[in-house]
Parts: structure tokens; C-alpha cells; sequence
């Protein structure tokens, strides 16, 4: 193969790999995201779950 098509063809690989990594990297940062939210799901349940005897201080809670 002549040297331009070489050329040609690690651009062609090197811009796949980018992409790739970007995809990688916004994958990475959506699970970050998603356990985030989860952690404070679980942190709210668990506080309002201390209220479970209280109702009225439980619908205060629950309304913030």
C-alpha cells in the first residue's frame, strides 16, 4: 500500500478511537449520575423512614 493510504487508514482508526473514548467517557459520567441520584434516593428514604411514627412530620418532610 502506498504511504498516503496508510496515512489515510490511522486517521480513519485514530478518529474510531476518539469516538469511541468519548462515548466511553459520557458512559463513565451517566453512571456517576445515575449512582449519584440513587445515593440520594436511598439518604431520603432512609430519613423519612425514621418517620414512619410521626405522619404529620412525615407529610412535612415528603412535601420538601
Amino acid at each position: 500500500k502506498s504511504n498516503d493510504e496508510e496515512k489515510l487508514k490511522n486517521e480513519e482508526l485514530r478518529t474510531k478511537l476518539n469516538a469511541s473514548a468519548l462515548a466511553l467517557q459520557q458512559e463513565k459520567q451517566l453512571k456517576r449520575d445515575s449512582e449519584l441520584a440513587l445515593k440520594r434516593i436511598k439518604t431520603d428514604i432512609h430519613n423519612c423512614s425514621a418517620l414512619i411514627t410521626e405522619p404529620k412530620l412525615l407529610t412535612q418532610r415528603v412535601a420538601e
